[in-house]
């Protein structure tokens, strides 16, 4: 048959890989545990638990857009809640808004370019207790769910743990009988988001980490040779640097995807074509309905979103427009309300009629809570049960290759077993430590607060002694403006010595924007001199790009709260004559300064003044640190990847003996189990019972216990023992060493941050 062929074919192109060589550059990338891996789910979709319900639709959905807009309105004033009024649920946000003035102050909290978390520890003492009095107002908002509100903060705040078990929750005294099944779900949905997902959401910045697709971006991907899944232009996607979205990756975790999308719409807001679209829709419904003009639903509806976000409708008088208001909402205050016409009589098409109605809504909180509610959540909210996958091991072990060979400027140990140990060119690292711990070749400057993009850029476009000639930004601060964008304000803003300012565009081209006449030209059909010209390195490009830089040439370098020891190394030598009369300055923004100091305290401490480290050592210390942190939870991922590959290994190459048999009669029980040793079971029901948590050591002996039988020989038993013995190993080290960081927040970070290729539609 057709698959038989098929999977004779295949059998012909993996003797070829077989019998050849593999070539790997940027090896720590390209078998990256966590980076380097494929989720491709198959099978029929599945509406998600908790989006039909007895009790109503889309809960899974409803009570993270619940919880967040207590932040929101904390931070912007703005909330679609319907609480206003509730002398209790006021105290709430008030407390909210002190709590995250406080974080502000403490630097433990960033304000640009929006709200970002830079303290878990903060997190869990500060906002989870607020957040968690705030989830209870979702409870009684809903039908009677039989549990008291006291007990419903005792349940919320148990901290996440593996040895308690279920004794954690009979001391708060809830009679796990008597309480409906939804309810306990819905309890276990709030639990997981106060304690997991929203401190990773929020530490996440929109535009660098994750975002929205530009219309733009959606027609280059629908250009391209392959077809875009539907939910990857209509929710947040995994974004590989500042404004660079992943090719082709969807976030795996439904709850992520849910929460990231809600940050991403309130932060970007709805896109042009959608809220054409959403409004279009509003007036042909109104159309289809009876009754005068003015009083039926939907026009009423848009009546309401234009005076909610600060605007009147023309005809209409304000006191109207207050008795029209179906949900007390605050109201956007403006001096001067936009006046738009009557929804019956917009030309949506028309861009004279559309821009304002525009500006003035597609950031309404309202009007994206009922987008989202109504329109993306219930149409991409589904999923399937089983999924392929395959990571580095494939490329790094031997299954495919007999011969490999792997290079890296930034090598690292967490390589597959059967890639062998890693042959490191002695004194490249320690000589990187030098030069970058070296006063003489790296300077200093402490940014003041408040800083902003802008304020960044003017300093930059400004100085004059100092004169910088690159601005490298590895941290990812300059968000909120495209490449040529900044290349623009650069000019504009100073830089009086710079004749054009060489920026990278979509395509990844080497472009100049020129002083005279603002043109844009190829930098390689440009005559202007290398002292002459400033170039901008956007956090995408500072790895892997080469711009020739004038002798002496000092570039300005950006530290961001997530960057490692590598991405500072790799965004340093952009000035490839660093150290040799090459010189960069960093600049330090508070919130980072902030971080360095909480997480080199204890170090600190323990140092005579003499021993005290330099600012510069302090840097490379906690980026090290960093590395460290990421690492711990590559390296949990690596113990899995390496376990599977045994048994992996095995099936593979029964099926490529008995290829033959595939999509043919003969194909028997074994054919079938050793397809299945590819395919993982993906399981996002929430809990009806009191959950427990599993260490990673028993996740892994769980995983040798259900593919046993695909081990054929003792030494295949020994590896797989020996793996889970370093686990363990490791788990219990980690507890004495500098990363600390709990088991439940490693296997968090791997189940959270889990990428997916759909399939093309």
């Amino acid at each position: 048959g057709n698959l038989g062929s098929q999977a004779k074919l295949c059998v012909r192109i993996l003797e070829l890989f077989f019998s050849g060589a593999l070539l790997m550059d940027e090896v720590d990338l390209v078998l990256h545990p966590l980076k380097s891996e494929l989720n491709f789910p198959i099978g029929k979709k599945e509406p998600l638990d908790l989006t039909e319900t007895n009790a109503g639709k889309g809960f899974r959905w409803e009570i993270p857009y619940h919880l967040l807009d207590a932040l929101f309105y904390a931070t912007s004033g703005s909330m679609s809640v319907p609480l206003h009024g509730s002398a209790e649920a006021d105290k709430v946000l008030r407390e909210m808004q002190v709590v995250i003035e406080e974080g502000t102050n403490l630097r433990v909290l960033q304000r640009t370019p929006h709200l970002v978390l830079l303290s878990r520890r903060f997190y869990n003492e500060k906002i989870r207790p607020i957040l968690i009095r705030w989830a209870v107002f979702w409870f009684s908002m809903q039908r009677k769910s039989g549990v008291e509100d006291s007990h419903i903060i005792s349940y919320l705040s148990v901290e996440k743990s593996s040895s308690e078990g279920n004794s954690r929750f009979s001391r708060i005294g809830i009679n796990v009988e008597k309480v409906d099944d939804e309810v306990f779900k819905m309890l276990n949905l709030c639990h997981e988001l106060i304690h997991s997902v929203i401190p990773f959401v929020l530490a996440k910045i929109d535009r660098v980490s994750y975002g929205l697709l530009s219309l733009e971006q959606i027609e280059r991907e629908k250009s391209a040779e392959f077809l875009v899944p539907k939910s990857r232009s209509i929710t947040a996607v995994p974004f590989v640097g500042k404004d660079v979205p992943s090719e082709r990756s969807e976030f795996a975790h439904p709850d992520i995807v849910i929460s990231l999308t809600i940050l991403a719409f309130r932060y970007e807001g709805l896109r042009h074509y959608e809220l054409k679209d959403l409004l279009k829709a509003l007036q042909q419904s109104m159309f289809d309905e009876e009754g005068p003009f003015a009083k039926r639903p939907s026009s009423r509806q848009f009546v309401e979103w234009v005076y909610l976000a600060g605007g009147v409708v023309r005809g209409i008088s304000r006191e109207e427009h207050q008795k029209m208001l179906q949900v007390p909402g605050v109201r956007k205050q403006s001096n001067d309300s936009v006046e738009v016409w009557p929804l019956r009589l917009i030309d949506f098409d028309d861009s004279e009629q559309f821009e304002p109605l525009f500006k003035l809504l597609h950031r309404l909180p309202q009007l994206i809570h009922s987008y989202l509610h109504n329109t993306i959540f219930p149409d991409v909210l589904k999923h399937q049960a089983m999924k392929l996958s395959a990571s580095g091991q494939e490329l790094g072990g031997d299954m495919l290759f007999k011969r490999r060979l792997g290079f890296s400027g930034t090598p690292s140990e967490l390589l597959p077993l059967e890639l062998g140990k890693c042959r490191y060119d002695r004194g490249t690292d320690g000589k990187l430590q030098h030069v970058l711990t070296d006063p003489k070749v790296v300077s200093f400057k402490m940014i003041e607060s408040p800083w902003s993009v802008r304020s960044l850029l003017d300093l930059i476009a400004g100085s004059s002694d100092p004169q910088y000639h690159a601005l490298i930004d590895t941290g990812a601060l300059i968000t909120g403006m495209t490449n040529l964008e900044v290349a623009s304000y650069l000019i504009e803003a100073g830089l009086q010595w710079a004749e054009g300012v060489v920026f990278l565009d979509e395509l990844d081209r080497k472009m100049i924007l020129l002083r005279d006449g603002h043109k844009v030209v190829p930098l390689n059909q440009c005559d202007i001199h290398k002292a002459r010209r400033f170039a901008f390195y956007d956090q995408v490009h500072t790895t892997g790009m080469d711009i020739q830089h004038c002798l002496n040439a000092r570039a300005v370098l950006t530290l961001g709260k997530d960057m490692t020891f590598r991405d500072y190394a790799q965004g340093a030598y952009r000035m490839r004559g660093i150290g040799m009369g090459q010189t960069i300055q960093l600049f330090v923004i508070p919130e980072v300064q902030q971080l360095i100091n909480d997480n080199l305290r204890s170090v600190q401490s323990q140092k005579s003044n003499e021993e005290k480290l330099s600012l510069l050592e302090r840097v490379s210390a906690w980026l090290v640190i960093n590395s460290m942190r990421s690492e711990k939870v590559q390296f949990n991922m690596l113990c899995e990847q390496n376990m599977r590959n045994v048994w992996r290994k095995n099936a593979f190459n029964f099926l490529v003996w008995r290829c033959n048999d595939v999509g043919t009669t003969d194909s028997d029980k074994k054919l079938v189990r050793c397809i299945d040793a590819f395919l993982e079971r993906l399981d996002f029901q929430i809990e009806s019972e009191i959950p427990r948590e599993r260490t990673f050591s028993e996740r892994l002996a769980d995983m040798h216990r259900q593919n046993d039988d695909l081990l054929e020989r003792d030494e295949e038993r020994q590896q797989v023992n020996h793996i889970k013995k370093i686990a363990t190993w490791t788990d219990e080290k980690s507890e004495e060493k500098l990363v600390q960081l709990p088991e439940s927040e490693f296997i968090e970070e791997r189940n959270l941050s889990a990428e997916q290729e759909q399939e093309q539609e």
